[in-house]
């Protein structure tokens, strides 16, 4: 049996450093010029991208054999324009239909998104030109408009599976519309309250704390912004493949508003025994290492969705990643929040006025935590279509900072599937 070796990576952490600082200075201009947030917002997420997408498109360029020049066909051209406006205006309709959007929580969204459309309007025309001049193999855009325009029968033609392109390709948009929207208001609920407390109130250790905290889930929910909005064939940060199987994103959105609001509040609501956990320790220098533990716990977590670049998204395959937090382990994310959230959680509980609520945090955080376990195998179970993927985890049993845990722990350990 051939020894499993790490695969390459995808994206290279360092470029995506280097572009959140870019991204950060250019917000910290559109804040000193004092922007509406929607375009600091805009702005920043623009300045991010581009040098990771300069990386990307250079490194496709590289990998990439010569393809045979074809005919340009305007009709192929056309018919791919107007399956990806057609897939927008049922995006856009399902967010009429669905009174969650209606919701004030998303207003700041709607004002995003119309600026979004603007930038839409002016680059999609240029871009599926210049897709379909380098690259005019048909693909469920091309499909779509066939249907549209009443042609379906030369369209399914074309295709071995014209019912599993489609279906991955509502379930991609699917993916983005219900995460993008999520991402972004709370980003932008962050960066508000960010605004609004100054740095002279975060003198005290317990302000400090949170300050840190919400600076770093911040750039989680940007990147996941950037990530949702950015899956692009010409960039290389398409989606490669959707999961396709109910238990796979049951177990995904349940983590998510609102349905965890729905869900986890009412069943496993562990938040509740989560007081305000920095009071309760007396000790100045215990506190600034418990403080430092649990914030180090969270930069792993960040660092897991950073690593991405513009490739972040749920349920979906774009590339495997190898390096950054996942040349260490499988699932730094999911692994790193866990044990930041049993940190923060049960060790206080007990000394709560109900000492009660520590068995209540047990069992209810063990519950949230058997959660992501699922999420992570299902997301196993998916990329394990790719052979990358495989030779990753099975080098991940044997190298990863956990691989001891799995020989004890059998169920930890990656099976083929």
């Amino acid at each position: 049996m051939k020894k499993a070796t790490l695969p390459h990576s995808v994206t290279n952490l360092w470029v995506n450093l280097f572009a959140l600082l870019l991204g950060f200075i250019a917000m910290l201009f559109c804040y000193k010029a004092e922007l509406a947030s929607v375009h600091l917002l805009f702005i920043g997420l623009l300045t991010y991208s581009t040098p990771i997408f300069i990386y990307e498109f250079l490194n496709l360029k590289k990998e990439s054999l010569p393809k045979p020049k074809q005919a340009f066909e305007w009709q192929d051209l056309l018919s791919k324009l107007l399956g990806f406006y057609v897939t927008l205006a049922i995006v856009l309709f399902g967010y009429w239909l669905f009174p969650e959007y209606l919701k004030p929580l998303y207003f700041p969204y709607w004002d995003f998104i119309t600026l979004l459309a603007l930038f839409i309007m002016l680059t999609a025309p240029l871009y599926f030109i210049y897709m379909h001049l380098n690259n005019p193999d048909k693909d469920a855009y091309w499909l779509i408009g066939k249907i549209v325009c009443l042609d379906k029968a030369q369209a399914l033609r074309k295709f071995k599976q014209p019912h599993f392109v489609l279906t991955q390709h509502f379930l991609g948009w699917l993916v983005k519309a219900f995460f993008l929207p999520i991402m972004y208001v709370f980003l932008f609920k962050n960066l508000d309250f960010l605004y609004q407390t100054q740095t002279t109130q975060w003198q005290t250790v317990p302000t400090l704390f949170i300050a840190t905290i919400t600076w770093l889930y911040s750039i989680d929910l940007f990147v996941g912004v950037i990530g949702y909005l950015c899956t692009f064939k010409l960039f290389n940060t398409h989606i490669r493949s959707v999961d396709t199987t109910l238990f796979g994103w049951v177990v995904c959105v349940l983590c998510y508003t609102p349905f965890n609001d729905a869900i986890l509040t009412h069943y496993l609501d562990w938040m509740k025994a989560q007081t305000s956990w920095i009071g309760w320790i007396h000790y100045k220098t215990l506190t600034m290492i418990w403080c430092a533990t649990a914030l180090f716990l969270l930069l792993i977590y960040v660092l897991s969705t950073v690593v991405f670049g513009v490739r972040f998204s749920n349920l979906t395959h774009r590339g495997i990643i190898t390096n950054g937090p996942y040349r260490f382990t499988k699932h730094p994310a999911y692994v790193s929040k866990n044990i930041f959230w049993w940190l923060t959680t049960v060790p206080f509980a007990y000394i709560s006025t109900q000492p009660y609520m520590s068995i209540k945090a047990i069992f209810f955080l063990s519950g949230v935590s058997f959660i992501y376990y699922l999420r992570a195998k299902t997301e196993e179970a998916h990329l394990s279509q790719d052979p990358v993927y495989v030779e990753y985890a099975l080098w991940m049993n044997e190298h990863g900072i956990f691989a001891w845990l799995g020989k004890k722990l059998p169920f930890l350990q990656y099976r083929s599937y």
